[in-house]
């Protein structure tokens, strides 16, 4: 629902056309696409996942993205990481920096904050 919204309130139909960008809703993180990618997205996503998700998710983007390709994303950081076992609401999941960043190494991922936080508080990383 937030896709079609936003697709709706901020980008208009038409640029589906121009862009045909491909979307996959999935809970284990497949990417159902034959291709790899030049970007991809993961907003309010890895705030609200454990551990064994934030994996599942980062093996996915390895696997999907193209050798130069860009994975951004936003996480809650936290003097903690969660411990919780699957998808979490609230409170959303926090995860330290350094967890973080080993995480995104084990995939031969590096990570770079950006300078803007997301308005919720997130964090914004670009990871390559």
């Amino acid at each position: 629902a937030l896709v079609q919204a936003g697709i709706e309130t901020q980008l208009g139909r038409d640029i589906l056309n121009v862009k045909r960008p491909r979307f996959a809703y999935n809970a284990n993180f497949e990417a159902p696409f034959d291709t790899e990618f030049d970007y991809i997205l993961a907003q309010s996503i890895l705030s609200h996942a454990g551990q064994t998700q934030v994996r599942m998710c980062l093996a996915t983007v390895r696997e999907a993205l193209h050798i130069n390709g860009i994975f951004a994303f936003t996480y809650f950081k936290g003097p903690h990481n969660h411990t919780g076992i699957g998808w979490t609401r609230v409170p959303c999941a926090q995860y330290t920096k350094d967890w973080m960043k080993q995480r995104l190494q084990d995939f031969g991922l590096s990570y770079r904050e950006l300078p803007t936080q997301h308005p919720s508080g997130q964090t914004w990383v670009v990871a390559q």
